[in-house]
């Protein structure tokens, strides 16, 4: 199964059941529809026409946008085909009564903050310099704000407590990464390559999440925790927080393998980096689904994740969300 990443200037179409790109010097590619799991389109010179589209859409098949110059994202895929309104009427019952939607969110949060905790304890186990006094007292920081996310009574409180772990995990993940980047800190758009190579997976997990959730029935616009906004996909960034300690650790192992660079004077990453970044996270994706469910794919763990919270909600049963441990 394939991950279709397509940069610079290219026109991408259908040809006898087949995708095709095509570049500026006339060079085609060619991709079976029935391997392709996701369309990802990098900058603003790429041309689809509208029978790929619709054909990507009738097999379920999601199109992710990326603009490298600002970090702008969006997923095409068609969210009304798939679902029940029971389902997405329990959804939206439940974010509307404050006690249901702070719950939901609050697992969200210490699904995250306990997988970032498992990451920076799977990371120091080979970097015994850095275990001192300071690392201990960030990583409780983590378990402090795990532990109050269950004591928050507004959305707006779990949100600052979720931003208190994660300032003291990133605190730690920054020295995680080899010094010759100068990685200083977790900044969305940030214009360097570690921040770029992270908004990049974080994109490709909100593709993968929105065919999940909309697979569940779920609506993907209605979220818990993020502001709900007019073509905001609230519900995806809420689920993927469960998923973003699995792409950090992709990305810092990219970081390893090979030398992740942008083009000079540009925040957009080159194909090199994009091929090393898609398939450490591939192959987590991969061997957790295999790990967990023994299938052979990428999707079916985030699918099955996606299911819980759907049961969950309809049944109005709690939630207790998958907890990342490399």
């Amino acid at each position: 199964m394939t991950i279709l990443i397509v940069d610079g200037t290219a026109k991408i179409y259908l040809r006898e059941g087949l995708v095709r790109m095509s570049d500026h010097e006339g060079n085609k590619e060619d991709e079976p529809i029935a391997n392709l799991e996701l369309l990802v389109v990098i900058g603003r010179r790429i041309l689809l026409t509208s029978a790929l589209v619709l054909t990507l859409a009738s097999a379920n098949i999601p199109i992710v946008f990326i603009d490298p110059r600002g970090g702008t994202t969006a997923t095409l895929y068609d969210v009304i085909q798939v679902g029940h309104t029971s389902i997405r009427m329990a959804q939206y019952q439940c974010i509307e009564t404050e006690p249901c939607r702070l719950r939901v969110a609050r697992e969200f949060v210490k699904s995250k903050l306990a997988g970032l905790k498992n990451l920076v304890r799977y990371e120091l186990k080979y970097r015994s310099e850095l275990k001192n006094s300071e690392t201990e007292y960030l990583i409780s920081r983590i378990d402090t704000a795990r532990r109050n996310a269950d004591n928050t009574t507004s959305i707006d409180e779990l949100r600052t407590v979720e931003a208190e772990g994660s300032k003291a995990a990133w605190t730690l993940l920054t020295k995680l990464f080899p010094s010759d980047y100068k990685f200083t800190g977790r900044k969305p758009r940030g214009g360097d390559t570690i921040n770029n190579a992270i908004d990049f997976t974080y994109a490709l997990i909100y593709g993968i999440t929105t065919k999940a959730l909309v697979a569940a029935g779920l609506d993907p616009y209605a979220g818990f925790m993020h502001t709900h906004r007019p073509g905001r996909h609230s519900l995806v960034y809420d689920f993927s927080e469960i998923y973003k300690p699995l792409a950090i650790h992709a990305v810092l192992q990219a970081s390893r393998i090979r030398r992740l660079k942008t083009f000079r004077s540009s925040r957009r990453l080159t194909p090199r980096s994009i091929e090393a970044l898609t398939k450490q996270l591939y192959h987590r994706l991969y061997v957790l689904t295999e790990k967990t469910y023994k299938r052979k794919n990428i999707w079916t763990h985030v699918l099955q994740e996606a299911r819980r919270l759907q049961q969950a909600l309809a049944k109005n049963l709690p939630y207790k969300p998958y907890i990342y441990s490399p």
